[in-house]
């Protein structure tokens, strides 16, 4: 069975010979943009078995190794089983979860979130906590989500629309989606 997350960077780097247009325009992208203000985001839709998740593990892989991006841009990867987070601040929780396992500056996040957790606003709080970590820091994240059409629907609308407006305004997070299905809260803006 093909299981792209269990292989191991190398070998996935040299099996990755179909999308490596779609991988080198993304990159080159990626690498121009200091995300100064906020950046471009990338959804990438395709049926299953098309290649998405190997595309999103290629990025990942490819700014770890860039000396230049490793150094402030932190990839942050979902898995295609990680769609089914109830909500919003799961999804930040999520994140502070995989920094604190790949950067010691980040093992306090989630308690700090934690913080906030009864709050009627807490994925916005959540969001807030994270983004005083990586200001202090000198940090940002690039975020590479498989199955983000399934999160989107699992969310629903009112938290989609929060989640966008954080996409629309903050210079710290870029979001690299993959999805198997058209996404209505992309274009549906009512």
């Amino acid at each position: 069975m093909f299981n792209p997350p269990q292989k191991e960077p190398k070998q996935l780097k040299a099996e990755f010979v179909v999308r490596t247009a779609v991988f080198n325009q993304l990159f080159e992208e990626i690498q121009e943009d200091l995300m100064q203000h906020p950046p471009q985001h990338y959804m990438i839709l395709g049926q299953r078995g098309m290649g998405k998740t190997t595309l999103l593990l290629r990025l990942k892989y490819a700014v770890l190794e860039d000396e230049k991006l490793n150094k402030w841009l932190l990839p942050v990867l979902f898995n295609e089983e990680q769609y089914s987070m109830p909500d919003l601040a799961a999804f930040f929780e999520h994140i502070a979860k995989i920094l604190a396992e790949d950067h010691t500056a980040y093992q306090t996040l989630l308690d700090e979130m934690r913080k906030h957790e009864f709050d009627a606003d807490y994925d916005q709080k959540a969001f807030e906590v994270l983004v005083d970590y990586l200001k202090q820091n000198q940090q940002k994240i690039i975020v590479f989500h498989d199955n983000f059409g399934q999160f989107l629907e699992k969310i629903g609308k009112t938290a989609t629309h929060r989640l966008r407006n954080i996409l629309m305004n903050s210079p710290y997070l870029r979001l690299v989606g993959a999805s198997a299905t058209l996404l209505e809260h992309t274009f549906d803006y009512k």
